[in-house]
């Protein structure tokens, strides 16, 4: 298996993921012909998902959910931190030095950094 052909692909199906998926898990028609808006301001449920006035919603192409407002502020950092640390595992896995106890030892580093951070 190629795993960096797996992380090729990932990127690529990242890259097709535009507003127009997340419209349409919303429930939002590409075109105006098949738009009807019969009501706005309440809550509604699409999919599964209960969405209220004045939520935070993100959507891309894995799906769509509302982010509590007490956390958005720190959403960015902790996706910051999230990429850091799989660019160090990929990164590890991708080097001439790369061991599976490398790999063991640089897991449970990040658990630990995660767990102190919190």
């Amino acid at each position: 298996v190629d795993g960096h052909r797996g992380d090729s692909d990932r990127q690529a199906r990242a890259q097709r993921c535009d507003a127009g998926h997340v419209h349409a898990l919303l429930g939002f028609g590409s075109s105006a012909a098949d738009d009807d808006v019969f009501d706005f301001g309440g809550t509604v449920e699409v999919g599964g998902l209960t969405v209220r006035p004045g939520d935070l919603v993100h959507g891309d192409c894995h799906g769509v959910q509302t982010v509590p407002l007490e956390i958005a502020d720190k959403v960015p950092a902790a996706a910051r931190e999230i990429r850091q640390r799989r660019q160090n595992l990929v990164g590890l896995r991708r080097s001439a030095g790369f061991t599976l106890d490398k790999l063991r030892q640089t897991i449970r580093d990040t658990a630990v950094s995660y767990q102190e951070s919190k």
